[in-house]
């Protein structure tokens, strides 16, 4: 029986040391670096493994002029210390890429002589670390003891990412941490990345410039919003206007009973464009005092950038439908721009109900304090059928009407 008893705590043991640390620490990144989504700053991160990588990166990056951290090994920054005192002249931070730390020794006895061979070959203090592919809890404590803020990144692009600029951008948000890996980048992806960012407001800042977000629960949203981006193909939409842009968008089928306004029945099944609100926009203006009238002005402007997406971009060609939940109506906003309303029912209306409403509490100024009043919002779907939709809102459709 004791034997059964030493066998159980080993592996609790294990799994705190290894799974649940990752988990913690590696997912939702506890104690790592991640913005808090203010002030529209990305911070774009490299690994960086080889002397060719390293010195093609930073010729990406002069000819883009944008500011990068660059993580390398001590080892590499050992046998390449002219390419260390490139990186730290054009502007940009060396940051030490640690070893894979699998036992208690390895952070402790690691770190210290990495992070000093770093300093002394750039004659830069170092201040920022990422550990290898896993993070433990042995790499995070050894990270802590040694002074170290952690960086690993909420958007990783690895190497062989098809179109590794678009889909950066794709799903990039404000505040974020994007990891690259610089094997393998194409020519100009810096530049191409910078001017995708642009488009969707956001530009590339440095570590420094990134406001940590202190809310353990936001976080654990970040890296959900995350994984639900990149596995159905959640974008951006671009404001027009060059501010913060309102929507995403992306392909899906309506789930739900039949939507029906005059003839027009939608059913289960047909293919439609998904709009959501972006949280960051909405966590930054939301309790500020704004009229009706500029909610409607807005609300019509992001609309049309969603309406000339739908139209020119080949992914919405069989789309019949523009939908979205919310339970955000202010001052019958919806309805004065001409979008049609139907309460949500059945059990998705419940689940629907729960999830924005804990979304509002997360991303709202007041957070949970404004819990109570969402919770007796009703969830509603927004819609039109496509060609309504393009005839109001796309700006040559409206001509020809």
């Amino acid at each position: 029986m004791a034997a059964v008893y030493a066998a159980g705590a080993l592996i609790l043991l294990w799994a705190l040391v290894y799974p649940c640390a990752h988990f913690v620490f590696g997912r939702l990144q506890l104690w790592s670096l991640m913005g808090d989504g203010r002030d529209g700053v990305v911070a774009l991160t490299y690994d960086v493994e080889s002397r060719e990588a390293w010195g093609a990166t930073l010729e990406d990056l002069g000819a883009a002029q944008i500011p990068a951290a660059l993580f390398v090994t001590a080892g590499l920054a050992r046998a390449h210390p002219e390419l260390c005192r490139r990186t730290v002249a054009a502007g940009h931070v060396l940051g030490l890429r640690g070893r894979q730390a699998l036992w208690p020794r390895a952070p402790w006895s690691a770190l210290g002589r990495d992070r000093a061979t770093l300093e002394a070959v750039s004659g830069e203090p170092v201040v920022w670390y990422r550990p290898g592919r896993v993070e433990t809890l042995f790499s995070v404590l050894g990270a802590r003891a040694a002074g170290l803020g952690q960086v690993l990144g909420q958007v990783l692009i690895r190497r062989g990412t098809p179109a590794p600029a678009a889909t950066a951008a794709r799903l990039a948000f404000p505040g974020v941490v994007l990891r690259v890996e610089a094997e393998g980048l194409p020519t100009g992806f810096a530049a191409d990345l910078a001017e995708r960012l642009r488009e969707v407001s956001l530009s590339c800042g440095r570590l420094s410039d990134i406001e940590p977000e202190r809310s353990l629960i936001r976080r654990g949203w970040y890296w959900w919003e995350g994984e639900f981006t990149r596995r159905y193909g959640v974008e951006t939409v671009p404001a027009s206007d060059g501010g913060a842009p309102v929507f995403r968008m992306s392909v899906d089928r309506y789930r739900g009973p039949p939507l029906i306004e005059g003839a027009v029945r939608i059913t289960e099944g047909t293919p439609m464009a998904e709009v959501h609100f972006v949280n960051q926009t909405l966590g930054r203006e939301s309790g500020a005092p704004t009229g009706v009238l500029r909610v409607v002005v807005r609300l019509r402007r992001a609309f049309s950038d969603v309406a000339i997406r739908m139209r020119d971009d080949p992914r919405y060609a069989d789309c019949r439908l523009v939908a979205g939940v919310t339970v955000l109506d202010v001052g019958d906003s919806i309805g004065r721009i001409g979008l049609w309303r139907t309460p949500a029912r059945g059990r998705r209306m419940w689940f629907m109900r729960i999830y924005l409403v804990f979304l509002m509490a997360i991303f709202h100024r007041q957070g949970f304090r404004v819990f109570a009043r969402f919770a007796r919002l009703r969830p509603i779907w927004v819609w039109l059928p496509r060609e309504e939709f393009l005839a109001r809102f796309a700006p040559e459709e409206r001509a020809r009407r």
